[in-house]
Parts: C-alpha cells; structure tokens; sequence
C-alpha cells in the first residue's frame, strides 16, 4: 500500500502497469526460490522418497530458473516501472532480514515446521 502511494505521488508512469509490474517481480522472484529449493533439496537428499517426482527433473529446475531470471531482469527494464521494482526488492530484502535476525528465533508451533524447529531445540537444551 506504501509503495502504492508512493508510486501515484511522485511515480511518473502508469500506476496500473508499475503495479502489475511489482507482482510479475514477486511472481517471478517467488518462482525462483521455488525451483532453487528444488534443486538443492534434490542434489543434498536425493535418495529421499518423494510423493512427487518432477518429469523433468533437475533439468526442467535449471531451465525454470533461468527463466524466472530473466524475468527478473525484464521487469526491471521498462525505466517507468523501476521504482516499483526496485521499491518490492527492499521489501522483499527487509523481510527475509527480518526473518533470519528475528522471527525464526520465535517461533510458534502453528505450523508443522515450526513444531519441528521447536522440537529440536528442546532436544538441543536435553543434551
């Protein structure tokens, strides 16, 4: 909402195109991650058993992940939508920030990740 506000006040573009544009760069960003976490999972653990094997397998994750890079780089082409862009990166950086200083030490188990991480911990304090 921020940087909506921020976008129709001193943006100089189409306020509905730097908007699709931010959530084409989180889309894709979000896209990125996910066929990153594919490729590292597979290549750390990859006797695991899976409940879904991916029919294209490491290759389909690099080229997905080339793309979503590109992607990357093309929403931050077009000069009127860059403030936009540029504006969710830092959002995106002072989240994921946030999270590694400061959330994932305060953790609640609402979710069965966070029980596990908190299960491990206790068992940390046992030993």
């Amino acid at each position: 909402f921020v940087l909506t506000v921020l976008l129709d006040r001193f943006g100089g573009g189409s306020l509905g195109s730097a908007l699709l544009t931010m959530a084409v760069f989180g889309a894709t960003f979000s896209y990125a991650l996910v066929m990153l976490t594919f490729i590292v999972w597979r290549k750390r653990s990859p006797d695991v058993t899976r409940p879904y094997v991916s029919p294209l397998g490491m290759v389909g994750a690099w080229v997905g992940f080339i793309i979503s890079i590109i992607a990357l780089a093309a929403t931050v082409a077009l000069e009127d939508n860059r403030p936009g862009v540029v504006g969710t990166a830092i959002f995106v950086g002072a989240m994921f920030l946030y999270y590694f200083f400061y959330s994932r030490h305060r953790l609640v188990a609402n979710s069965p990740e966070e029980a596990i991480a908190l299960m491990r911990e206790a068992e940390q304090e046992i030993i």
